[in-house]
């Protein structure tokens, strides 16, 4: 993340600047379009309504946005791409700019991000080869440029190298590259098929996005202990006969969906660590437990929650006893309650995701902690 970028010589830093950027953007003239937009970029809604925007932090956003672009080249492609699929382009562009303008000072000490152009080519050439390849380069045309290409003679044109760097520049997170896809895809007609369209693109994208990870891992993994979690229980219901939906698109949006009615109403870091701790063990200010949480994605979390805990009841009991371990328990008891009141809808209607988003994620646990044990990192500033 950038925050984590800035020197670790000063620990208050990432967190006085973001304070002051804060403070910049709810004294600019234009903070209103400045939220609505930053909201759009964040999360691909839209929202007008005064008293939901009062509620959204500016700082949540900002650590959201900051995350989505990992260089100051990103974050301008991605407004740039962002305000182009609205209706006020030329009002909201000068508005783009100044976010920029402010946020910048988080970019002058982040290093260059490598060249992937070895990647971009191996990716390109899978996504090639692929039955559904004229498909595959419509949606990716959709996705960099926003506008739908048919023409065969067209589509063939187009370089698959530049539309895998371009996308990528777009959604520099596996996360953001799910919310573009999944941006695009429900607004087509033949949503079913191009959901499957998109998995495969995600799958096959995946390997930009892990290579950062697959450094953590010890020459010795295969031997590294596998570390039990606690407050898990129900395991027999991960290993039951029933058979296992397809997770697909139209599931990662009520996932965003459920995302953004959090953001409304607490602090998303927040409810990241009530998770950890729910699923995991109690969250401490430790170098492993940041390393584990920066780890986890909010939407993983919230998928292990429906795999784990497959009645509300369970969910709520479970959640009391984690409230009561964490420090400022009148704090997490009201993040609790705003996950219950949100994710009921949920449970009257439940969504079902394969086996494998609990082995990723428990996976990524084990290599945090096996790197911890043998690197002496320095704690990250903030998320």
């Amino acid at each position: 993340m950038i925050l984590d970028a800035l020197p670790q010589s000063n620990p208050l830093a990432a967190s006085s600047q973001l304070d002051k950027i804060v403070q910049d953007l709810t004294h600019d003239q234009h903070k209103l379009r400045i939220k609505k937009l930053l909201v759009y970029a964040c999360y691909h809604s839209w929202e007008s309504d005064l008293s939901k925007l009062e509620v959204i932090s500016l700082q949540d956003l900002l650590r959201t946005l900051l995350d989505l672009a990992p260089t100051l080249e990103n974050l301008r492609s991605y407004l740039e791409n962002v305000v182009n699929t609205l209706n006020k382009s030329a009002e909201y562009t000068l508005v783009a700019n100044t976010i920029v303008g402010y946020v910048r000072v988080f970019y002058s000490e982040v290093k260059q991000v490598p060249s992937h152009q070895a990647d971009y080519q191996t990716i390109a050439q899978r996504l090639g080869h692929d039955q559904d390849s004229l498909r595959i380069k419509k949606l990716l045309v959709l996705a960099c440029k926003n506008i739908w290409v048919s023409d065969r003679e067209e589509l063939e044109q187009l370089n698959t190298i530049d539309l895998v760097q371009t996308l990528h520049q777009q959604a520099p997170t596996l996360e953001s590259l799910k919310l573009t896809l999944a941006n695009r895809v429900k607004k087509l007609s033949k949503q079913s098929e191009y959901n499957l369209i998109a998995e495969r693109i995600i799958n096959i994208f995946q390997s930009l996005y892990t290579a950062k990870e697959l450094t953590l891992v010890s020459k010795n993994l295969e031997s590294t202990e596998v570390v039990s979690s606690v407050n898990r229980p129900f395991e027999s219901t991960r290993t039951e006969s029933k058979p296992q939906a397809q997770a697909s698109i139209s599931q990662m949006q009520d996932l965003f969906d459920l995302r953004l009615e959090l953001m409304r109403y607490t602090s998303p870091f927040r409810v990241k660590i009530l998770l950890f701790s729910l699923l995991h063990e109690p969250f401490k200010q430790t170098i492993e437990h940041d390393l584990m949480l920066k780890s986890h994605e909010l939407d993983d979390l919230l998928r292990m929650v429906f795999q784990t805990y497959r009645e509300l009841t369970e969910l709520e009991l479970s959640l009391k006893n984690v409230v009561r371990s964490l420090g400022s328990s009148d704090d997490y008891s009201q993040v609790a309650g705003v996950l219950l009141r949100v994710i009921n809808p949920f449970y009257l209607c439940p969504i079902i995701y394969p086996q494998p988003i609990l082995e990723r994620v428990d996976r990524s646990t084990r290599l945090i902690r096996a790197e911890s044990k043998n690197d002496e990192a320095t704690r990250p500033e903030c998320f």
